[in-house]
């Protein structure tokens, strides 16, 4: 028996390590007894992702859960996260839905995610619930459960969302790296009936991915980037593995930060499409994400590290855009989480609109709000070390780090000390990883790099 523990991102595991149809239906079988005490109306939806063996273990969950006496619906190709997402936010029979996929981990991974009722991520309580109730044995008996089309319905809705007239007229030329995943075919053929030139590159079945990450982040953008500039392209879009983020690389062939797309992507939102709302990031987020929404009018409301605490914050009905550091974003009026074909998709509008590359609409946001320098380190720890700095860090007030004197300190997450200059680091124990993360932001890149090494220095006494 393999011990199966959900984290923040569902649970993932090596194929040879234990992703296998038997702890995929030991999985199920927990859900199919959660699941059975509802009406037998109720349905449940299964996706997959492009990965080796997803399909066959999605219909695997999908027998097992259907034993519950619940109807059980599979996606009849590989679909994108939000695509499941979406889907249940819009049938009201929809109690749960189920995703195999293991997102940006490399091809040596499977995984699942699980998702609630609306599309949003599966509670803490619930996730509990199911670890508590998963078998030691796989089950033998199965039920039927029958194929739907998800893709279509939501790529239907989502073109509607944007201007096609406008961006037919630009005529755009337009670079998507599926990075082998979710994404592959569905966006770039979604652009094509919009009028734009695509071409797609890593979007046919692999299973090997050919060594590539499905992470949309340096050293894994490093074709799209070259292609962009090799076909003068106007945009490169790259999606992670289930689509549930994309990253984005300019005309100059540079990949374009979260700390830079998000704040674009704001005032597309507020200046082209006169919306307005609140805007919600971690704490781990750029600056610059705070300085935009000052500019352009929203309020801003920051919360600990993990998509349930956005998501916890749109009950209220007033959010604009909610995101995290590593730019997934979600817009509630779609639906509550995060979906990266939207997003891309409205980065798309954008260009077509201001009829601008975004290379000068990244000059033109550094005119507006200055230039970030943002950082990351990931500090790898034991458990012990990790656990007795966790239990210092309430009383940790260092009196200066880098030889600046905090005038913010927050503990609501972790540690974040902000200087009167408006540069801040952060320093956080991961949930789910033996790895502290130590974060900084400044206005030169020096400044940066200060910050981030005293961050990794404190850590070192542990």
């Amino acid at each position: 028996m393999r011990f199966i523990r959900f984290g923040t991102r569902g649970w993932r595991a090596r194929y040879d390590e234990g992703f296998d149809e038997e702890s995929v239906a030991r999985i199920a079988e927990a859900l199919a007894v959660l699941w059975s005490e509802a009406d037998s109306n109720s349905t449940i939806m299964i996706g997959y992702d492009t990965r080796r063996d997803a399909r066959e273990l999605a219909c695997v969950a999908a027998a097992v859960i259907a034993t519950g006496g619940v109807r059980v619906k599979v996606s009849d190709r590989p679909c994108p996260l939000p695509v499941l997402g979406w889907n249940l936010s819009q049938d009201p029979s929809a109690i749960g839905g189920v995703m195999i996929t293991a997102s940006e981990a490399p091809c040596e991974y499977g995984g699942i995610v699980l998702r609630m009722a609306d599309g949003s991520p599966a509670s803490r309580i619930f996730l509990d619930e199911v670890e508590d109730l998963i078998a030691p044995e796989a089950p033998i008996q199965r039920a039927s459960y029958e194929f739907a089309d998800f893709l279509t319905p939501y790529m239907e809705q989502v073109r509607t969302y944007v201007d096609a007239g406008a961006i037919a007229a630009a005529h755009l030329n337009i670079l998507v790296d599926s990075m082998y995943g979710a994404a592959s075919g569905c966006f770039a053929e979604l652009l094509r009936s919009l009028g734009c030139i695509v071409k797609e590159i890593h979007g046919t079945a692999c299973d090997d991915f050919e060594g590539l990450h499905p992470d949309p982040c340096e050293p894994w953008v490093d074709e799209c980037e070259s292609t962009v500039l090799a076909d003068k392209a106007d945009l490169g879009i790259v999606f992670d593995g289930d689509a549930d983020r994309s990253a984005f690389v300019d005309e100059r062939g540079r990949l374009v930060s979260p700390k830079t797309f998000v704040p674009l992507l704001m005032d597309h939102l507020v200046n082209d499409r006169g919306e307005n709302g609140r805007v919600v990031a971690t704490l781990s987020c750029s600056a610059s994400i705070k300085s935009q929404a000052r500019r352009l009018g929203c309020a801003v409301t920051e919360t600990p590290v993990g998509f349930l605490r956005l998501y916890s914050e749109m009950w209220d009905g007033d959010v604009l855009l909610a995101t995290e550091e590593y730019g997934g974003i979600c817009l509630p009026w779609h639906f509550p989480e995060r979906d990266g074909l939207v997003a891309a998709l409205l980065m798309v509008e954008y260009l077509a609109q201001r009829r601008k590359g975004i290379g000068a609409l990244i000059d033109e946001l550094d005119e507006d709000i200055g230039t970030y320098y943002y950082g990351r380190r990931d500090v790898r720890m034991d458990y012990g070390a990790i656990e007795s700095f966790r239990l210092l860090l309430p009383g940790l007030n260092p009196p200066s780090v880098a030889g600046k004197v905090p005038v913010e300190v927050s503990h609501a997450d972790g540690m974040k000390l902000t200087f009167a200059d408006g540069s801040w680091t952060m320093v956080r124990p991961s949930r789910t990883e033996p790895t502290v993360r130590v974060y900084a932001e400044a206005a030169t890149a020096r400044g940066r790099d200060a910050l981030l090494g005293s961050g990794t220095e404190m850590l070192s006494s542990f």
